[in-house]
């Protein structure tokens, strides 16, 4: 959903979460960071809430950096910006 944030569902629930802020400075790979990060977090058993956040963590870790694939991207990073309000 862009800046309007994400819509998440499972068979238990749905959610709307707002966008994480970011300075945008190239979207090229963003959705890429935010599926591999949907995925990485569904794997490690996170709840749904949460897996969305990690997902938009890194897409918005994603479109802060310069180079395609923001050297900054890790999963430390994303962790961290989740924990950002």
């Amino acid at each position: 959903l862009g800046t309007q944030g994400v819509f998440a569902a499972d068979q238990k629930e749905m959610l709307m979460q707002p966008c994480l802020p970011a300075q945008m400075r190239n979207a090229t790979g963003a959705g890429d960071a935010f599926m591999a990060a949907l995925a990485w977090a569904y794997l490690e058993g996170t709840a749904l809430a949460e897996t969305a956040r990690a997902a938009e963590a890194a897409a918005a870790i994603a479109i802060e950096g310069e180079e395609t694939i923001n050297p900054a991207m890790s999963a430390d990073a994303v962790r961290s910006r989740m924990a950002a309000k």
